[in-house]
C-alpha cells in the first residue's frame, strides 16, 4: 500500500561524500518546515523511519570544512499538486528510537553556501540606502526581491565600508531603523518592508479548498489551517472565506476586536506573515499553517 489520502513526497540527501539518497512513498518520514521572516531563513525538522544501517551512516558524516551534514530537498504535497518546500543545508543529525523503529531527525536551515558572505564594499556619499540594503542581500548569491514602498529611504550622509562584517549581522544592524524584515533561501532573499505584501499574488482559502478546521484570531493576527500548500510564501496575501472563527487570546474579554469579525466578512484579505508545514505520510498531519496579518489598510 503506497497511498495515503493522495499524500506524496520526495525527499532527497546529498551527503558530505556525494552519494544521493532519495526516499518516497512508502517510506515514513515527518517534518515541520517553518518560512519565518524573523527568523532570516527557513528551518526544517525531518525525521526519516526504517532507513539502513549504512544509510545513517553515511549521513552522520560531517564536512567539517563546511560545518554541515549535507544538504536537503524535500518536495511534498498531492499527487496532482507537489512542489518544493524545502531545500537548504543539515546542520545536526540525531540518531533515536520511536517504539521499535530507528528514526534519524535531520535539522536544517536554508541558509546558501555563502550564508556568511562578509562585505568588504564601499557606498559613496549619497548613495541609497534602499541600494545597500541590496547590495547586502546580494552577498548571498541569490537573486534580490523587495516587497513593499522603500521609496522614503534616505540616502548616505557619508560614504560607509562594509568592514569585512558578516552581510546579514549588517542587515539585522539596520532592519529595526527602517523598519523591514528579510528572509533567506539559497534560491531568494526577500526583502519585506512592514505590513507590504505581493498584492498581485492573492491565493483563495475556504472550506471549498481545502481549509481545515477554522481561522484563529489574535489581537493583530490570523492563523488557519489547510491542506498542505507548496505555492503560499510568507508575503503573499490569502483571501479567507469563513462564516466561523474562534478568539485565542485573553483580550478578547476586554476588547471588540476593533470589529475584526465586520472586516472579515468584508473582506477576508490578509497579509501571510509566516507558513509552518507539518506532514507525517502514516499520521494525522499533512498541512499547511498560514500565519497571517490583518491587511494594513483595513486595520482598526
Amino acid at each position: 500500500m503506497s497511498k495515503f489520502f493522495g499524500r506524496s513526497f520526495l525527499l532527497t540527501i546529498t551527503t558530505t561524500s556525494g552519494e544521493v539518497l532519495t526516499y518516497a512513498p512508502p517510506m515514513e518520514v515527518r517534518y515541520v518546515v517553518d518560512n519565518f521572516p524573523q527568523h532570516t531563513n527557513a528551518t526544517a525538522k525531518i525525521s526519516i523511519f526504517g532507513i539502513s544501517p549504512k544509510a545513517r551512516e553515511l549521513i552522520q558524516t560531517r564536512n567539517d570544512m563546511g560545518n554541515n551534514y549535507g544538504h536537503v530537498e524535500l518536495v511534498a504535497g498531492y499527487e496532482e499538486n507537489a512542489g518544493m518546500i524545502f531545500t537548504g543545508r543539515i546542520n545536526s543529525v540525531q540518531v533515536s528510537k520511536d517504539g521499535v523503529s530507528t528514526c534519524i531527525s535531520l535539522y536544517c536551515n536554508s541558509a546558501s553556501e555563502q550564508w556568511s558572505a562578509l562585505s568588504f564594499q564601499a557606498w559613496g556619499e549619497n548613495t541609497p540606502y534602499k541600494d545597500v540594503i541590496r547590495d547586502l542581500a546580494a552577498g548571498f548569491g541569490a537573486p534580490v526581491e523587495f516587497i513593499g514602498d522603500f521609496s522614503d529611504l534616505p540616502v548616505l550622509l557619508i560614504g560607509y565600508n562594509g568592514g569585512g562584517k558578516l552581510c546579514r549581522e549588517l542587515l539585522d544592524q539596520i532592519k529595526n531603523f527602517f523598519h523591514f524584515s528579510w528572509l533567506h533561501t539559497p534560491t531568494k532573499t526577500v526583502i519585506s518592508r512592514e505590513g507590504a505584501a505581493r498584492d498581485w499574488v492573492e491565493h483563495e482559502i475556504s472550506a471549498l479548498n481545502g481549509m481545515e478546521g477554522i481561522p484563529r484570531w489574535y489581537a493583530s493576527s490570523m492563523e488557519v489551517d489547510i491542506k498542505l500548500n507548496h505555492e503560499i510564501q510568507p508575503g503573499d496575501v490569502v483571501n479567507v472565506t469563513s462564516s466561523f472563527w474562534t478568539l485565542s487570546f485573553s483580550g478578547a474579554y476586554f476588547t471588540d476586536l476593533q470589529d475584526l469579525s465586520d472586516k472579515q466578512r468584508k473582506t477576508g484579505k490578509f497579509t501571510v506573515l509566516r507558513t509552518l508545514h507539518e506532514g507525517a505520510l502514516w499520521g494525522n498531519n499533512w498541512k499547511t499553517t498560514v500565519i497571517c496579518q490583518w491587511r494594513q489598510e483595513i486595520s482598526g
